[in-house]
């Protein structure tokens, strides 16, 4: 969970997103966060962990920036 919150601080907070804590917990933010960055990668999107080694992990680490997804707003709300 921690190489996640990383990863997502990395990819949203440039996009307005607030810096969340990296310390391993699942919470609220960092569900926020999953669903966000699932939307910008064109994943289904949830607010569920994404599992350690799976497909879904592998391409947020290995993504380098998020695009803003089409039809959103794009003032930041759509995180």
């Amino acid at each position: 969970m921690t190489a996640q919150q990383t990863k997502l601080n990395e990819l949203l907070v440039p996009l307005g997103f607030p810096e969340m804590p990296v310390d391993g917990v699942s919470g609220p933010v960092t569900q926020r966060a999953l669903c966000a960055s699932r939307l910008a990668l064109g994943l289904p999107v949830n607010r569920a962990g994404m599992a350690a080694g799976s497909p879904d992990e592998q391409l947020l680490l290995a993504t380098t920036a998020l695009p803003v997804p089409p039809n959103v707003a794009t003032d930041g709300r759509w995180i």
